[in-house]
């Protein structure tokens, strides 16, 4: 506890009480990559914005807006791949990079857009729970 000790504009958030990510439930941490990327996008194309944000792990609920307005925005329409994760150099966190292609519909057109920089990742102080990380922006 750090209370008295760091600025009053400073926002604390207690990871230890959110209900984010998914569980591993036995999968290898490759497997439970996959699978939260896979039920992220699925999320999105169903439109399931309160299980995608639930899935990405927001930490700060004031963030909750700006995440369904840029999730709405992407109208993802279909996976296309979710591939074998790739551990990036020099993370000590142990996340994982997971390419993946979909389908969206821009314009009125789809479009395949391979999307770079999608992780999954232990959600702190859960180690049985996972998250995805990303931008998710075209």
């Amino acid at each position: 506890d750090l209370e008295g000790e760091v600025p009053e504009d400073v926002k604390r958030l207690d990871q230890m009480t959110l209900d984010i990510g998914l569980e591993q439930t036995g999968l290898t941490k490759k497997e439970i990559a996959v699978k939260v990327v896979r039920s992220f996008l699925q999320a999105l194309i169903a439109k399931d914005y309160d299980r995608a944000i639930k899935i990405y792990g927001y930490e700060d609920p004031d963030e909750k807006e700006g995440l369904l307005k840029r999730f709405e925005k992407l109208n993802i329409v279909r996976i296309i791949s979710v591939d074998d994760p790739i551990s990036p150099r020099m993370d000590s966190r142990g996340k994982l990079r997971v390419p993946c292609k979909v389908e969206l519909e821009e314009d009125g057109q789809i479009i395949e857009w391979q999307i770079e920089g999608v992780f999954a990742q232990r959600v702190i102080g859960h180690p049985n729970r996972w998250r995805v990380e990303g931008k998710f922006e075209k």
